[in-house]
C-alpha cells in the first residue's frame, strides 16, 4: 500500500511538472512578442507621429499572442486557473500596458477590460474553468501605462508638442479618481497607485511649465 501510494505521488508530481514546464515555454514565447512590441512602442518616446508605423508593425505580434494564449489555454487544466496563474501574471499585466498605451493614443481614452481581453485572445469574464483576463492584472497594467504616459508627456514637449501633454494630464486625472474609488487590498496594486498619484502630479508640473513659459494657455 505504501508503495502504491508514493507510486500515484510520483506520477501526479511528473504529471504536475511537464504542465508547468509546457506553461513556461509559451511564456517565453508571450514575453518574446512582448519585447518587439515594447521595441515599436520605444519609437513612440522619439516621436508620437510614428504612432500609425507603430501600429502596423506591432499587429503581427499581437496575432501571435492571441495564438499563445489559445495554446496555453489548452495546457492549463479545467478547474485549475489560479493554480497556474502566477505563471502568466507579470506577461498579462504587461501585454495590458501595451494594448492600453497604444489604445489611449489613438482614441484618448481608457481600454476597456472586455477589449483588452479580446485583444489578447481572453476571456472577459471570471471563470475558473477557461483562461480570462484577471481584474487585478488589468489594473495592474492600466497603472503601468500611466507611468509610460507620464515619461511620453515630457518626450512630446521635447518635440514640440504641447497637446498631448494637456490630454494625458486628463485622462491621468480621470484614472486616478476612478482608483480612488476602489478599495484596494492587494499589495502591489496598492504601491502601483501610490505610483500613478507622482505621474499626476509629474504631468501636471510639465503643464504649469508650459503655461509660465507662455505656450499654454491658462
Amino acid at each position: 500500500l505504501m508503495n502504491s501510494a508514493f507510486e500515484q505521488f510520483h506520477d501526479f508530481i511528473v504529471k504536475e511538472q511537464e504542465i508547468r514546464d509546457a506553461i513556461r515555454d509559451v511564456i517565453r514565447s508571450l514575453d518574446d512578442e512582448s519585447k518587439k512590441i515594447q521595441a515599436n512602442i520605444q519609437k513612440l518616446f522619439r516621436d508620437i507621429k510614428l504612432l500609425s508605423s507603430v501600429q502596423s508593425d506591432s499587429k503581427p505580434h499581437f496575432e501571435k499572442i492571441k495564438e499563445l494564449f489559445s495554446k496555453l489555454s489548452s495546457i492549463c487544466p479545467s478547474h485549475e486557473y489560479y493554480r497556474y496563474h502566477d505563471h502568466w501574471r507579470n506577461i498579462s499585466q504587461k501585454l495590458v500596458n501595451q494594448c492600453a498605451l497604444l489604445y489611449f493614443l489613438e482614441h484618448y481614452s481608457i481600454l476597456s477590460l472586455p477589449d483588452a481581453a479580446s485583444m489578447l485572445n481572453l476571456a472577459d469574464t471570471f471563470n475558473e474553468n477557461q483562461l480570462h483576463l484577471d481584474l487585478e492584472d488589468y489594473l495592474s497594467g492600466i497603472l503601468l501605462m500611466a507611468s509610460d504616459l507620464s515619461r511620453l508627456a515630457t518626450n512630446c514637449v521635447i518635440q514640440g508638442d504641447f497637446e498631448t501633454p494637456q490630454k494625458i494630464s486628463t485622462f491621468l486625472t480621470d484614472i486616478d479618481i476612478g482608483f480612488r474609488l476602489l478599495n484596494l487590498k492587494n499589495d502591489s496594486l496598492r504601491k502601483r497607485y501610490d505610483g500613478l498619484k507622482y505621474d499626476v502630479k509629474k504631468v501636471e508640473e510639465i503643464l504649469y511649465d508650459l503655461r509660465i513659459r507662455g505656450l499654454k494657455k491658462l
